[in-house]
């Protein structure tokens, strides 16, 4: 989804919340009145407010994401639970109301609203944190993915055969390396990288075959080092 898209569809989502907002103040006010009421209707208008709050800081948050995020149960948008959330937390708070009239005791009232509050909140907070993880992850596993694409490639367009299966071998020794990258081997990874971009313009199949060896030989050493900074 394009962001303009995406700023639209987020953009009627805050128009459709915001109305509902609105009229579920001014209806409920112009039935109930702004006086006589007890604990429970207090207590229940609060935790309904708070549920337009979440879903309004969510919005907002998910908006500035490149990728829409998910639960990491399901894979349903997290937006979706907020709005379902939104739902329950209406036909409680109106059913509260209610039973304020029967004088409901506001422990009731506030007991039943805010366990699903809650857990709502640990589930969303998990979630963030979750892609946080995940994005963390894919940052620092992009180095050793891309570099198997570029010695893929390199092997590919080679036309001497020892040569491409030296470069081959070492596609499949990437294969097998240790994904995480780490601050501390950003140097060895930097000559790593130097070597096979060096290997491009070389056209010698005895400085080919060396640079090979000498990134093999630096591939052992990272993945020996990440095994020790683990």
């Amino acid at each position: 989804m394009t962001n303009s898209k995406k700023n639209a569809k987020f953009g009627l989502i805050a128009i459709i919340v915001a109305i509902v907002f609105f009229a579920y103040n001014v209806i409920l006010f112009a039935v109930c009145g702004f006086g006589d009421h007890g604990g429970t209707f207090w207590i229940s208008y609060t935790f309904m407010m708070i549920s337009f709050v979440i879903f309004a800081v969510s919005s907002l948050v998910l908006k500035g994401r490149t990728v829409q995020l998910k639960d990491w149960l399901l894979g349903y948008p997290v937006l979706m639970y907020c709005g379902i959330y939104l739902v329950l937390e209406f036909i409680a708070s109106i059913t509260f109301i209610a039973l304020d009239y029967i004088d409901c005791p506001w422990a009731i009232a506030f007991a039943v609203q805010m366990v699903p509050l809650v857990v709502h909140l640990v589930f969303i907070i998990s979630c963030f944190m979750a892609k946080n993880v995940e994005e963390e992850i894919n940052r620092k596993t992009t180095y050793i993915r891309l570099l198997r694409v570029e010695v893929e490639m390199i092997a590919e367009s080679a036309t001497d055969t020892e040569v491409k299966t030296a470069f081959e071998k070492l596609a499949e020794q990437l294969r097998y390396s240790d994904p995480m990258s780490n601050e501390a081997l950003s140097d060895l990874e930097n000559r790593i990288s130097n070597l096979v971009e060096q290997s491009k313009a070389v056209t010698e199949k005895s400085d080919l075959l060396r640079i090979c060896n000498n990134i093999s030989l630096l591939i052992t050493e990272r993945n020996k080092k990440c095994k020790v900074l683990k």
